[in-house]
């Protein structure tokens, strides 16, 4: 009897090894092609996974390493050259710029695990860091937006320069998230510096052919208001005064009011004033719509009642 067990089990073994050879030496993806090492190395990972082999490490390694495997157990494949082992045993995204965007475009790995890469690239810091950011920025891929976002929280002066300058850039992209971030991003980086090129994207986005100018306009108008600059005062009593906002579009308005109201300048003040007399002289007639420019007139008043400096807008 242990005799014919044995002999069952070299046979598996025998077959097994001779279905790797098969799979190394060549057989065609497609007939009358030949396979490519990539191929080949691939088609022999998905067996190995299917066999439960080894367990198989999500970044490419040669076909000796596979083989030793097979041969002598299971054993730590090594990371490409240009990559770094995190604590877990996980590898990071690669450095190299090329390599960093293919790792952002591949859809084997999550989402959030890509998202968070991105953070981590933030974080790492450095020219290298700046740059595979900055590729990621560029490339028509779905996360462009979210590598411009942490091209804003990039630390050190030099960094900070580079990424503004590249931010600013930024603020009238056709993607309408990309400008988002990019005017977000200018607003953490430069402060009050920011409040010109921040103040001119609202104009810049008005007529996108997204149609998307009013999101971006809010995101701008909301990095304003954070940032409390009396510099802004002008454009945002400009956007308050114009005709659209007046006619309808309140709530626009409210951001416009909040963020006046956090200046804290007598001129803001005034021109909060100024709207809320506005709106009274255009309450409708219609029962719901006069209630709704009500709440906006109380809402405009409160903010003038409100005693913010521009210390408490930023806590």
């Amino acid at each position: 009897m242990k005799g014919v067990l044995w002999s069952v089990v070299s046979t598996i073994v025998v077959v097994g090894i001779a279905l790797v050879a098969f799979r190394l030496l060549g057989t065609s993806p497609e007939p009358g092609s030949a396979a490519t090492e990539a191929e080949r190395e691939d088609v022999f990972r998905a067996d190995l996974r299917l066999a439960e082999v080894v367990a198989v490490a999500d970044e490419p390694a040669g076909d000796e390493n596979l083989l030793a495997a097979v041969e002598g157990g299971p054993r730590e494949i090594e990371p490409e050259a240009g990559t770094e082992t995190g604590e877990e045993g996980g590898v990071k995204p690669p450095l190299r710029n090329e390599d960093f965007v293919a790792f952002l475009t591949d859809t084997s790995t999550p989402l959030p695990e890509r998202r968070k890469a991105i953070g981590d690239m933030a974080q790492r810091g450095g020219r290298d860091a700046f740059e595979a950011l900055t590729a990621a920025a560029e490339a028509r891929i779905y996360l462009n937006w979210a590598a411009v976002r942490s091209l804003g929280d990039l630390e050190g002066a030099g960094l900070k320069n580079r990424a503004a300058e590249f931010l600013r850039g930024k603020t009238c992209d056709p993607d309408m998230r990309v400008a988002c971030e990019a005017i977000r991003g200018c607003g953490r980086l430069l402060g009050e510096e920011a409040v010109p090129v921040v103040a001119a994207s609202i104009e810049k986005n008005r007529n996108r052919p997204d149609g998307h100018g009013d999101i971006v306009a809010e995101t701008a108008v909301e990095v304003l208001g954070e940032i409390a600059s009396p510099e802004a005062v002008p454009v945002l009593t400009a956007e308050l005064q114009r005709p659209e906002v007046l006619e309808g579009h309140l709530e626009y308005g409210s951001e416009l009011v909040r963020a006046l109201s956090r200046t804290g300048t007598p001129e803001a003040k005034k021109a909060i004033a100024a709207y809320a007399e506005e709106l009274e002289e255009r309450i409708p007639d219609d029962r719901l719509a006069g209630k709704y420019y009500e709440t906006k007139i109380a809402e405009a008043r409160a903010c003038l009642n409100q005693k913010e400096s521009k210390e408490v807008a930023h806590d």
